[in-house]
């Protein structure tokens, strides 16, 4: 979790119309609560998450907490009641409670056919949710296209692939434009895109064999650039369901001569 957050009971205080919950997610366990009652919850423009859980009380199982989800293509319209007054048999406040039910890179996470050694770099996902403390709009924006520059290498020195993990959830599509710059002694690389599905069934996310699924879903090969040159190719994706992308850039044992000497541009989108 990350802080400081926002709070909704500040928001409905200010006479706001809604309260936005937008942060980065550090782990799959997340838990942020709101202490006022929401009319409408909606995936907002710039969530990387695209399937949020909310925990509430629920009026008509006395002490019961229900549960309702809220996705890209399915806000959730309607009251659900934070209630300070009622609090469960444990003692805790009725509040409503709010979690991803995406799974979101466990600590250590290595794509499943990285080597020992291959340094790997993780954008990690943001929530995005509209907290409506007011009946909703009529209209609901859709998620925005997303674009992830990444204009250095996770270690540049190393002579092993090097893994680049960006958000995909719910996406559509996808297109990885790959720039080669030229510098003087840069290899020729072979780039790989993979589709990856996390596992929460696992105790140890580290393992080679750690129930985390991938999928290779292209490839590119970029010979050696001139000096001062570049050498740029793009790889489009279509209606893949995966929670994230992986790019691996393999230079078959050369180091690269500088940080910046590969540039990667993903743009991800809901849209086909």
């Amino acid at each position: 979790m990350s802080f400081p957050q926002t709070s909704p009971v500040e928001a409905m205080r200010n006479g706001q119309e809604f309260w936005r919950l937008l942060t980065p997610l550090v782990s799959s366990g997340d838990i942020y609560e709101a202490e006022v009652s929401s009319r409408a919850l909606v995936i907002g423009s710039d969530s990387d998450i695209a399937r949020v859980n909310i925990t509430y009380y629920d009026v008509q199982n006395a002490n019961i907490a229900n549960n309702a989800s809220v996705s890209v293509d399915k806000p959730f319209v309607g009251r659900l009641d934070a209630i300070a007054s009622q609090p469960y048999q444990s003692g805790d406040r009725a509040r409503l409670l709010i979690s991803t039910l995406d799974l979101v890179p466990p600590t250590g996470f290595r794509p499943p056919s990285a080597g020992e050694g291959d340094p790997v770099s993780i954008v990690q996902p943001y929530i995005d949710l509209l907290f409506y403390l007011r009946e909703q709009p009529g209209f609901i924006a859709p998620r925005s296209n997303k674009v992830h520059l990444l204009e250095q290498l996770p270690l540049f020195t190393s002579t092993n692939p090097q893994w680049m993990l960006v958000p995909f959830y719910g996406r559509r599509f996808t297109e990885v434009t790959i720039k080669s710059l030229g510098f003087v002694g840069q290899p020729a690389i072979d780039v790989n895109v993979y589709g990856i599905n996390f596992s929460n069934v696992i105790a140890d996310p580290v393992l080679a064999d750690n129930g985390h699924q991938q999928e290779l879903l292209g490839t590119m090969s970029l010979g050696a650039p001139g000096l001062g040159a570049g050498i740029t190719d793009s790889l489009p994706i279509t209606n893949r369901a995966f929670d994230y992308l992986a790019i691996e850039i393999d230079s078959s044992g050369a180091a690269f001569p500088d940080a910046s000497s590969v540039v990667t541009h993903i743009v991800v989108s809901d849209k086909i």
